[in-house]
């Protein structure tokens, strides 16, 4: 790294997963300190966009990759609780290890990813579809007014959203706790 910053090459790389593990720790340190670096993340996955699409991921290196980090957290919360349990108090107070979940990069990537994938799939044509189906037959069935009894009715636009809301506050909830 130079200075400070990312270089664009190690962020090009950083992309491409292509690092070594302990350059991509560094570059994600980097990451959540400097909006300049971010802004360099975000570009390079911007410019990757068209790349991604026409390749698949690399779906048993990802996941060989979530499973190592998951274990390393796991072993270190077990030996955490194990020195507590002993009474032994740890030389150091470890701080709490940022979970890669709550990072901003992976946020993104996951975002981008669920894009590109209903993208390619085609999932955003046959909702629209579907959305214009349904506009066609609630503007049919504005046509002949139902009688309200003391509340108007709610649109499927305002149902989803309701929905959506609450889903995500569930989420939140169990996530958070």
């Amino acid at each position: 790294m130079r200075n400070d910053h990312v270089s664009p090459v190690q962020m090009l790389a950083y992309v491409k997963d292509q690092l070594p593990e302990a350059d991509r720790e560094q570059v994600e340190r980097e990451l959540t300190a400097c909006d300049e670096c971010l802004q360099l993340f975000i570009g390079m996955m911007e410019s990757a966009e068209n790349e991604l699409l026409s390749s698949q991921p690399d779906f048993a290196q990802m996941e060989r990759r979530v499973v190592a980090q998951l274990i390393s957290e796991q072993e270190l919360l077990e030996q955490v609780g194990e020195e507590e349990a002993a009474g032994q108090v740890p030389r150091k107070n470890p701080a709490r290890l940022r979970s890669w979940l709550q990072h901003p990069v992976t946020h993104y990537t996951i975002a981008a990813s669920i894009t590109l994938m209903l993208l390619a799939s085609g999932t955003f044509a046959s909702f629209s579809q579907k959305l214009a189906q349904l506009d066609l037959i609630e503007s049919e069935q504005a046509a002949v007014p139902v009688p309200t009894v003391g509340r108007p009715s709610i649109s499927w636009s305002d149902k989803i959203v309701d929905q959506t809301g609450s889903w995500l506050d569930g989420l939140k909830a169990s996530r958070f706790k």
